[in-house]
């Protein structure tokens, strides 16, 4: 892993997210980006001073990185963490930011919200996962860094892209000895216990164990599923893939994706069905 993206915006959220993000930078050798993006003002008063309010908005901003990095590179003396302010939306940023060669994964913190908020709006982490190439890994506000003993990739019978995300996985996992699950969430009649999906997923993890489970569903409890599987196992960072589908399911339906991130108190590494 090279380049480590971080969102922050001078919250505790943020802020616990970039804790993790230096922590697993220190273990497994990467530089970090802390990023910011001044939000541009929506105002209905034509004598608003947008240029002025947008400069006020960048002074404080860098003010604020400048003090978030000197926190930082207190308690993580060793690793080369960098900064970007910018004017624009945050996932906009990243997301053009994510397209360079050298970045390998961007992490975002995830707070509490009405389930209101949560189906209509999602959040900057969810927009983002999935709809970049880039994996983006989740971090819950009550999510501490922990070694990575245990990771759980949640698997649905199609196949698994094998570039970008799960060598991602891979790295991480030769960095910290992982043990691998695989979990899959059957909702079938008349389910059929098939693996053959991850194949080549054991050859690139060079995974002998195959430690593959099969959970019987209840109806709308897919993600609840695997979240109580993931304490079971007291698994450290789940993966999903994002899976793409049309505007109008997604006006019908939550994704899995989603609901995992606002359900689970562990880290969720998303990774997209683009790459």
């Amino acid at each position: 892993m090279e380049k480590i993206l971080v969102a922050v915006d001078f919250t505790k959220v943020s802020e616990n997210a970039a804790n993790y993000a230096l922590s697993l930078a220190s273990d497994i050798g990467a530089q970090v980006t802390l990023v910011h993006g001044t939000h541009i003002p929506l105002v209905s008063d034509i004598q608003f001073d947008i240029t002025a309010s947008l400069d006020s908005m960048q002074v404080s901003a860098k003010k604020d990185m400048a003090a978030l990095l000197l926190k930082m590179k207190t308690k993580y003396p060793k690793i080369k963490i960098d900064t970007s302010v910018e004017i624009g939306f945050v996932g906009e940023i990243l997301r053009k930011a994510s397209k360079r060669t050298d970045v390998s994964l961007v992490v975002i913190g995830i707070g509490q919200t009405d389930k209101f908020s949560e189906f209509v709006f999602g959040s900057t982490s969810t927009a983002l996962a999935g709809s970049i190439a880039t994996p983006v890994l989740i971090i819950p506000d009550k999510s501490k860094y922990k070694s990575v003993s245990k990771i759980c990739l949640s698997f649905d019978g199609n196949k698994i892209p094998t570039t970008t995300g799960i060598k991602l996985v891979s790295n991480i996992a030769s960095a910290f000895g992982s043990k691998l699950y695989y979990a899959h969430v059957m909702d079938e009649n008349y389910p059929i216990k098939d693996e053959s999906s991850l194949k080549p997923i054991f050859q690139l993890l060079n995974d002998t164990e195959k430690n593959v489970h099969f959970l019987k569903s209840i109806k709308g409890k897919k993600v609840e599923m695997i979240e109580d599987f993931s304490r079971r196992y007291k698994i450290n960072m789940m993966v999903m893939v994002a899976r793409e589908y049309n505007f109008l399911w997604r006006l019908i339906h939550e994704r899995n994706t989603k609901k995992m991130a606002f359900t689970t108190t562990r880290p969720l590494l998303v990774l997209s069905e683009k790459k």
